[in-house]
């Protein structure tokens, strides 16, 4: 009988220790408190990417669902981002339904 493993989240093994910035991944974990999406920006070679995911692997517990991480370095048109989430989600775009680039798109209250 095979065992279905549910994918929670698609963090990767750190491969060395992350020493430093614990205020910016204090600062990543209270916004991801406040909301589901944070966005680091800044030029390259800054560390963004490292921060993200010292900061995601540590607020991995707060979320059952896992944590995903969602690299938009190789996207360069805005139009692909939509996909590029739904793919790194692993999830299925509808074929038919309103589009996500839509500007017409509007997203529910949350309440905030």
């Amino acid at each position: 009988m095979a065992t279905v493993i549910p994918v929670v989240g698609n963090l990767s093994t750190a491969l060395i220790s992350f020493v430093g910035r614990r205020r910016e991944v204090a600062e990543i974990r209270r916004l991801l408190g406040v909301g589901r999406l944070v966005t680091l920006t800044g030029a390259g070679g800054v560390g963004k990417t490292r921060l993200a995911l010292a900061a995601s692997a540590a607020s991995g517990k707060a979320f059952p669902d896992g944590v995903w991480i969602i690299d938009l370095a190789a996207v360069r048109d805005s139009s692909a981002v939509a996909a590029a989430t739904a793919g790194a989600l692993r999830v299925r775009t509808a074929a038919a339904g309103p589009s996500l680039s839509s500007s017409r798109t509007t997203w529910p209250a949350t309440g905030r």
